[in-house]
């Protein structure tokens, strides 16, 4: 090590890595990996953090879109001879939409499910195919 140099454990393995470079040098190349490793969990906040938003504004928008629907019933509940019908066969409707919705979503989630299913079968029989090939030699 160089002379006036503090001796910890980080400085001797760099000093092995690097060799006899400089006590600068060597707090680089750690604040690199560090920066690196601080990125890399960033990266991962940020994305969580994006999906959470993603969710939260579905969840916003869905509910805005209730109470419009909500408070259009109430309107017409609201006259003097309300047509209950009427308003029953809002609410159904709603409600199939609200289903016919829920099942496209499935549907998609399943799909993307089959797909990837797909790609690992697809994965195995070529590893599979590269395997016997490699015993075969």
């Amino acid at each position: 090590m160089l002379s006036g140099d503090v001796t910890t454990p980080s400085t001797c393995f760099a000093t092995k890595r690097f060799g006899r470079e400089s006590t600068l040098t060597v707090k680089l190349w750690f604040c690199d990996k560090y920066l690196r490793i601080m990125a890399t969990v960033a990266d991962r906040e940020i994305s969580r953090l994006l999906e959470e938003n993603r969710l939260l504004s579905q969840d916003l928008k869905n509910s805005q879109a209730d109470k419009d629907f909500v408070w259009s019933l109430w309107k017409k509940l609201q006259v003097s001879n309300p047509d209950v019908t009427q308003a029953v066969g809002l609410v159904v409707q709603r409600e199939q939409e609200r289903c016919e919705a829920r099942d496209r979503r499935v549907l998609e989630i399943l799909q993307r499910k089959d797909e990837r299913i797909e790609e690992l079968q697809a994965n195995l029989a070529y590893k599979q195919r590269e395997l016997s090939t490699n015993t075969v030699k």
